[in-house]
């Protein structure tokens, strides 16, 4: 575990995308305070607490189905950084949400975020760890999701004594955003992380045949 701790601050890119992932979860977290955000701002019942806390599921099922994409991309870290603000940016959009309609949606793009911001997480962590500290970084990044769903929940509750449930989770979401802005502006070479593509198989060519050998060779392995 030192090990990996020493790895990870060693490494801006890598540090990076564990501070990230504990920013989201630390300040971009609603589902404690949707009970109350239902009750108090959309003035609905545990229909609607159902629907919101299923939503971000129909999200990540249908971000998970659709994409193949983010295997083209090249700047896979200027993509993490969007899809982690835009998450930020719609638990804002809940926080905000004056009806049932624009809650769902905006629990929806951020199942969908969350999805997408795994596998472009996972595929930077694995391209830049080494093979023998990757089950370190993996723990570290278990970690970091413990601890901020330790303190994100009991943060944001605090918050909503002063601010409302629907203060609370859009001022959550807004400082997840920001937050993001300012790890991009501290970690350049994030911003310019970048996947490369597997270089593809070399296939030998044919080598010709001597027509005046009975057999055929094959080619070179």
């Amino acid at each position: 575990m030192v090990e990996g701790l020493r790895f990870v601050a060693t490494d801006r890119v890598v540090g990076g995308i564990i501070l990230l992932g504990f920013v989201q979860i630390l300040f971009a977290s609603p589902h404690v305070l949707i009970p109350e955000l239902v009750d108090k701002q959309l003035h609905a019942g545990p229909e609607v607490v159902g629907l919101l806390f299923s939503a971000p599921a129909v999200g990540a099922l249908v971000a998970t189905l659709t994409s193949g994409w983010t295997g083209r991309v090249r700047r896979t870290g200027r993509l993490l950084l969007i899809v982690f603000a835009a998450s930020g940016a719609g638990v804002a959009m809940l926080g905000l949400s004056q009806s049932v309609v624009l809650a769902v949606v905006a629990m929806t793009l951020v199942g969908a975020g969350d999805v997408l911001g795994e596998i472009l997480r996972f595929t930077l962590l694995y391209e830049r760890t080494p093979d023998h500290l990757r089950g370190r970084v993996s723990a570290l990044w278990t970690a970091q999701g413990t601890a901020g769903d330790a303190l994100g929940g009991p943060l944001l509750t605090l918050i909503a004594r002063a601010l409302g449930a629907g203060g609370a989770v859009a001022l959550g979401g807004a400082l997840a955003a920001v937050a993001t802005g300012l790890v991009a502006l501290m970690v350049p070479g994030l911003r310019r992380a970048v996947t490369e593509p597997e270089p593809a198989d070399h296939e030998p060519s044919p080598q010709p045949v001597d027509a005046s050998v009975g057999t055929t060779r094959g080619e070179n392995a």
